[in-house]
């Protein structure tokens, strides 16, 4: 799960991620003095079992 984790924060932590988030979100829930980092990142999986009865992130 480590490894999907860090793939996904690689995903979110691209320039053009950040912009095309800011001009998903309306201007009226932007957040006064936001940095240009987030001050955390929450990843929530549903743990599943794969081919071989093992459990793996989904």
């Amino acid at each position: 799960m480590l490894q999907a984790s860090l793939e996904i924060v690689s995903q979110l932590n691209t320039p053009e991620y950040k912009d095309a988030s800011t001009r998903s979100i309306p201007a009226e829930f932007n957040t006064p003095n936001e940095g240009d980092h987030p001050d955390f990142i929450q990843v929530d999986y549903a743990i599943v079992l794969d081919e071989e009865g093992r459990p793996a992130p989904n």
